[in-house]
């Protein structure tokens, strides 16, 4: 990513944005945070490999710089799209992964979530730590906006 040059505060930078095939943790039924994503299932790699397929037979944009977040899931997925994309070096941020459960919760099935901590929490409170030892909503949003500014700096003028 290049630096902001002086006057370029406000350069325009295109993010676009993906989301990870289906995830084992997705599958299986189970919070699967940084500490227990185990990546893609079978149908997640055909999901990635059908958008990248996609790309390949009609570019639908450029892109200058690839990131992915820390999760397996992320990396996968963008892995399998870079061909399509001129097979650019991969970036992992940390920063721009998912709402991040602690080491408490993640990893427990939904089940055990569930018994350990009822199944009629209120959501809607972005302060609330609702995975013991995990982000909030409001600081995992914090972190997420934080990365994308980020990127935004470090990456004007380009697509990222």
């Amino acid at each position: 990513m290049s630096d902001v040059e002086a006057g370029e505060e406000f350069a325009p930078t295109r993010l676009v944005l993906i989301r990870h095939g289906e995830s084992v943790a997705t599958q299986q039924r189970f919070i699967g945070g940084p500490r227990s994503c185990r990546g893609l299932t079978s149908l997640g790699r055909e999901q990635a490999e059908a958008l990248r397929d996609r790309w390949m037979k009609a570019p639908e944009f450029g892109v200058d710089v690839l990131v992915a977040s820390h999760f397996p899931r992320a990396i996968q997925t963008a892995e399998i799209i870079a061909p399509s994309l001129g097979d650019l070096a991969l970036e992992i941020i940390p920063g721009v992964g998912e709402h991040d459960p602690g080491p408490i919760c993640d990893g427990l099935t939904y089940a055990e979530f569930e018994d350990r901590y009822g199944k009629e929490l209120d959501w809607n409170d972005p302060f609330r730590e609702y995975f013991a030892g995990g982000e909030t909503m409001s600081a995992f949003h914090h972190r997420v906006g934080t990365a994308l500014h980020e990127i935004g700096r470090a990456s004007c003028r380009e697509r990222v």
